[in-house]
């Protein structure tokens, strides 16, 4: 063969490779620009996006009927939960909205990642009179747990930052044993101390909780049910709110009012890691409000401490028995994106925790 013959057949190769390389290539792209669009366009007007679980058998039943009894967070330790890290359940993208709704001050970007094949979330926060400059970081999405790039390798030691939180307080006389196992399982100290935790990187990013030094320069001390409290700046607003819910409450119910004048303290910021646990508490942000009566009434407050007297089944001490404010105070407190410990399986009857995304997720959808 030729010079010139050899030179044309290499010429017709590269330009076979190179056509290919372009279609593949515009092909990537393509997808990638079509994700983000149908992503941003199921956004658009939609008051109650689909959230649905990815990669799960969706045939499968929660451990417990209707999600009713739920963990923190929600029926985690139940092994066939369709939310947990063992059957792989992750939130699709369009749980977003429900972060959006929530704080509506936050702007919240999405933009896929080809390489990592996954949501970029880039979170810009205004300035907050400190300064002129907003505040922004990039998290990935990985299911619904948030998390920085440095964090990928760890994705599966952080879950969901969504979970079931049920409208309805769910009767623990209606447990099954498989479900008190269950529950035995999750609280035990070495599930505590080494299971899959609920992801920070958000919160940290939003109440600048990082350090101790950076979160209690947000801290400011109000009155709260006749009660000093330290919280985050950002929770005067929502528990001014609840306040005045409670307070127009007792005005007409009886209830209510021995509720306030049994209130002992309204204990909130407290720098601390949960106990047992390798994670900072949500008292550590100074958005959670543990109200603490004057007298329990010889009732049970608190699943831990229940359990230093009960310790194969306080999680069937009857509701009846348990110290918990009225329901319409609790109520009160859900109506402004405050989530209540008593509904929890590891139940903690004086605990509020400022959680709208939760509200918005299992109430609003």
């Amino acid at each position: 063969m030729s010079g010139k013959s050899r030179k044309k057949s290499g010429d017709i190769a590269a330009g076979i490779v190179l056509l290919f390389l372009i279609s593949f290539l515009s092909g990537r792209i393509f997808c990638a620009g079509w994700d983000e669009f149908s992503a941003r366009t199921e956004f658009i007007g939609v008051s109650q996006p689909a959230c649905e679980l990815v990669d799960v058998d969706r045939t499968r039943a929660a451990l417990v009927p209707g999600g009713s009894m739920v963990a923190e967070p929600p029926s985690l330790w139940a092994a066939d939960s369709p939310l947990s890290a063992e059957a792989g359940g992750r939130l699709d993208i369009r749980c977003l909205a429900y972060f959006q709704r929530a704080y509506p001050d936050v702007n919240f970007a999405r933009s896929w990642d080809p390489l990592l094949e996954d949501w970029l979330i880039t979170l810009t926060v205004p300035a907050d009179g400190r300064g002129s400059k907003v505040r922004t970081t990039d998290l990935y999405w990985v299911g619904g747990a948030l998390i920085p790039a440095d964090e990928l390798a760890n994705a599966d030691s952080y879950r969901p930052v969504f979970y079931d939180y049920p409208k309805e307080l769910a009767d623990p006389a209606a447990m099954t044993e498989e479900e008190r196992e269950a529950i035995r399982r999750y609280s035990s100290a070495e599930n505590r101390r080494n299971g899959a935790g609920t992801s920070m990187f958000f919160f940290d990013f939003l109440y600048q909780s990082d350090t101790r030094g950076h979160l209690e320069a947000h801290l400011t001390s109000i009155s709260f049910l006749k009660h000093r409290a330290n919280v985050h700046e950002r929770m005067t607003g929502p528990l001014a709110r609840v306040e005045k819910r409670i307070l127009d409450l007792a005005d007409r119910d009886r209830e209510v009012a021995a509720f306030l004048a049994g209130i002992k303290s309204n204990d909130s910021y407290l720098w601390r890691i949960i106990a047992g646990t390798k994670r900072k508490s949500f008292h550590s942000l100074g958005i959670a409000v543990d109200v603490l009566p004057k007298s329990q009434g010889g009732k049970q407050i608190f699943w831990s401490w229940a359990k230093d007297k009960h310790p194969n089944d306080w999680m069937l001490i009857p509701l009846r028995r348990r110290w918990m404010p009225p329901v319409s105070v609790i109520e009160a407190f859900e109506a402004e994106g405050f989530i209540w410990g008593g509904k929890w399986a590891i139940w903690d009857n004086m605990h509020f925790e400022y959680r709208p995304e939760l509200i918005e997720y299992n109430f609003r959808r």
